[in-house]
């Protein structure tokens, strides 16, 4: 009996140490199973994190193209497939920005939703299209820019009237216009009056460009000038150096690095070159001694580095930026009083956002005054104030009539956003859009002539932009008179065309069975049968 139990016990032992035994095998194989599948999800979120680098260089490279370059690496939204979050959306935008640039289609921009890619795309496409395209950009600044551009285009200095709050602004769109103008005239003699920048050289140098010399001009300082910008770009030895008559370029071109021209004599951040062309002064780090360096005043705060008072409001341009007033704007707080001789020139009337809506106004409206689109559909916040509509609407998706247009693209319409029928034919101003029709007609318009007014187009079903709808032959408004179906080709069903009923085989295109012999006319055509009688087709 003893001896039986001790089997019995070490029995036990045994199985409790394979039991031990299995349970640490199973044990260190989960923990290597667990330690893989980590290092599969750690490699994934390395891998993310490797794409989401790569794009996001992309976007950083892209987001660095000046309009108009050409950029190989640039974002497609296939790009953004594999991301998430911030990143992605980010990236997205960025795409739809790209393609509209390769397209040049101005409406994909209006698919971007970040506030300031979509103000950067809609200012590159707008030069492919109209001021009021420009006008949708919800910042003014770009906006203005962009109205320039399009004034040099259409050579109209009208254009610049968008800058008549900023004198210096002003005075430089009106001059590059006629720099262009000038240059397309051929009349050296009109670049006299040009004094902005580099806009008076870019006129002389369009002008040359048409037959006319330097020698022609009657100005002897620009004459000069004329002459010495000329042989400076030609120049190869000093002695070509000393035939210049203005001193200025004869200095520089004496000290002309030859192998690049980027020698900067005052270490003001312009070379010597690029200052002639600027009509700054070369030796002189501060031209008009206002306290800051030409460079500075030319691509940092964009004031004039030939006067101390860009805007001429009494304040000079260091003592602006020292009491936070604008330097392009002589009345900073528009009350009326020029910012030199106003005791507060940034009362009330302060305008953070720049939205042309001072903060009280902003106050009154509800508005954020640190926001230029507060609803964020596009339009700066003045603009729907101006314009009648609401600055608090529902973004992208506000519509303020109603009419199914959205207000932004009711502004690219150029229909009226506080009105459902523009040129009040009857139809919706979102059903002409929608059918090709123009929105802006007169009156009952038939926009494919065919008879019928768009208004009755759109009774009928029928394609307002074609002049025969079903294509059977027969013009929309003849069908309408017969009694025929303008959507289909077949009104009575017997598989015969309308008008091959009319003017080929002479039967009722209102009836399958013309002859009432029982068989249809389509029956009797296709077995070379008189569907109109007896006897034998003939046509």
């Amino acid at each position: 009996m003893l001896e039986q139990n001790k089997k019995i016990f070490f029995f036990i032992i045994i199985l409790i140490i394979i039991f031990i035994l299995f349970g640490f095998l199973f044990y260190t194989n989960n923990k290597k199973n667990s330690i893989k599948t980590k290092k599969i999800d750690n490699q994934k979120i390395d891998d993310q994190k490797v794409d989401n680098q790569l794009v996001s260089e992309k976007i950083i490279k892209f987001k660095e193209k000046r309009p108009g370059s050409i950029v190989a690496n640039v974002i497609f939204k296939d790009d953004c497939n594999d991301m998430v979050g911030e990143i992605k959306e980010d990236c997205l935008n960025e795409a739809i920005r790209n393609e509209a640039n390769i397209a040049n289609n101005f409406r994909m921009c209006l698919g971007v939703t970040d506030y300031d890619i979509r103000n950067k795309c809609i200012f590159e496409m707008a030069k492919f299209t109209t001021k009021k395209n420009c006008e949708r950009i919800a910042d003014h600044k770009l906006a203005e820019v962009c109205i320039g551009d399009i004034g040099i285009n259409n050579r109209d200095e009208s254009y610049c009237n968008v800058f008549l709050e900023e004198p210096h602004e002003y005075e430089e769109c009106v001059d590059r216009i006629k720099a262009f103008s000038v240059g397309d005239s051929g009349d050296i003699n009109d670049c006299i009056g040009i004094k902005t920048l580099e806009y008076v050289n870019l006129c002389m140098m369009r002008s040359l460009g048409n037959g006319t010399t330097c020698n022609d001009l009657k100005n002897k300082n620009l004459m000069d000038e004329c002459i010495s910008s000329v042989i400076f770009r030609q120049a190869t030895s000093s002695e070509d150096c000393y035939k210049m008559p203005d001193e200025i370029y004869k200095e520089v071109c004496l000290l002309k690095d030859p192998e690049g021209e980027r020698v900067d004599t005052d270490g003001d951040g312009f070379t010597d070159v690029k200052e002639l062309w600027f009509n700054t002064d070369p030796f002189n780090i501060d031209t008009d001694g206002d306290g800051f360096t030409d460079y500075e005043e030319v691509i940092n705060i964009h004031s004039n580095p030939t006067e101390k008072d860009t805007d001429y409001d009494g304040l000079s341009d260091y003592d602006e930026i020292q009491k936070g007033t604008s330097i392009q704007r002589p009345d900073t707080d528009g009350d009326g009083i020029l910012d030199g001789e106003d005791d507060d020139p940034l009362n009330k009337f302060q305008d953070n956002d720049e939205d042309r809506l001072s903060n009280e106004e902003e106050k009154k409206w509800g508005t954020d005054p640190n926001k230029k689109d507060t609803d964020g559909d596009g339009v700066n916040d003045r603009d729907e104030v101006s314009n009648g509509t609401n600055p608090l609407g529902e973004g992208w998706a506000h519509d303020t009539d109603n009419d199914g247009l959205i207000d932004i693209d009711e502004i690219f319409y150029l229909t009226d956003r506080l009105n459902q029928d523009t040129d009040g034919d009857g139809v919706n101003d979102r059903d002409e859009i929608n059918n090709g029709t123009n929105p802006l007609g007169e009156g009952d318009m038939d926009f494919d002539d065919d008879g019928l007014s768009d208004k009755e187009e759109l009774k009928y079903k029928s394609n307002p932009t074609l002049k025969d709808t079903n294509a059977d032959g027969i013009n929309d408004s003849e069908a309408i008179k017969r009694g025929l179906s303008i959507i289909s080709n077949d009104t009575d069903g017997d598989g015969l065309n309308n008008d091959f009923e009319i003017q080929k085989i002479k039967t009722d295109p209102l009836n399958p069975d013309t002859d009432g012999d029982g068989y249809s006319d389509g029956e009797e055509a296709k077995n070379g049968y008189n569907p109109n009688g007896a006897g034998k087709l003939n046509i």
